[in-house]
């Protein structure tokens, strides 16, 4: 019971933008085994957040292998992005990990919902549906996940046109205001870009 509390609260703190205290907490679950810890921590350093001040694919990748080894399935999905995405690896472990993934997604899990809209725009495990993957990441937004928000300031500045850098901008400035750092960065350095 106090361990599901503890994941919880370090979620809560995840998602509202507080990566230093969530993080050492994630750490101690982690050192006790927890997948779902492992998860986050790779994370953390796959985006260098928090207190990370470099992305370090390798400790991330190690540690979700580890997380995935633990019975976690994010951590099982992630790691299929250590491969070529046209790769027999890629596509065996993310065709073995969508109906689980989904699965936790519709129980209302958020960072399942995040990862699932990914793999809906992308057709990874599942058909391609982009509408069905921005739908997701815009709902798991406007719940106040900051992951999802900077996903959609990402993919629309992807397409490259006037209109998408504008939304772009609208999605970086939501993710600033749920408490990320990186959007914040982001958003400096574009005004900088405009002037």
């Amino acid at each position: 019971m106090w361990y599901n509390l503890r994941m919880k609260n370090a979620e809560e703190m995840f998602i509202k933008g507080d990566l230093k205290e969530a993080f050492e907490i994630f750490l101690s679950l982690a050192e006790q085994g927890d997948g779902r810890a492992m998860y986050f921590l790779a994370l953390y350093y796959a985006l260098g957040l928090g207190d990370i001040d470099f992305p370090d694919d390798v400790i991330a990748g190690k540690l979700l292998h580890k997380g995935a080894d633990a019975g976690d399935i994010l951590a099982k999905l992630n790691t299929a992005y250590a491969y070529e995405i046209d790769s027999y690896e890629f596509k065996k472990l993310v065709d073995e990990s969508f109906v689980e993934v989904k699965k936790l997604a519709d129980l209302g899990d958020i960072f399942a919902q995040n990862e699932l809209a990914d793999l809906y725009m992308n057709g990874w495990g599942t058909s391609k549906d982009l509408d069905r993957g921005l739908s997701i990441l815009k709902s798991c937004s406007e719940k106040g996940l900051w992951l999802s928000s900077y996903r959609l300031a990402q993919y629309y500045d992807s397409l490259g046109t006037k209109e998408s850098e504008e939304e772009s901008m609208k999605w970086l400035h939501t993710a600033a205001d749920q408490g990320c750092q990186k959007a914040e960065a982001v958003i400096k350095v574009m005004e900088l870009l405009a002037d």
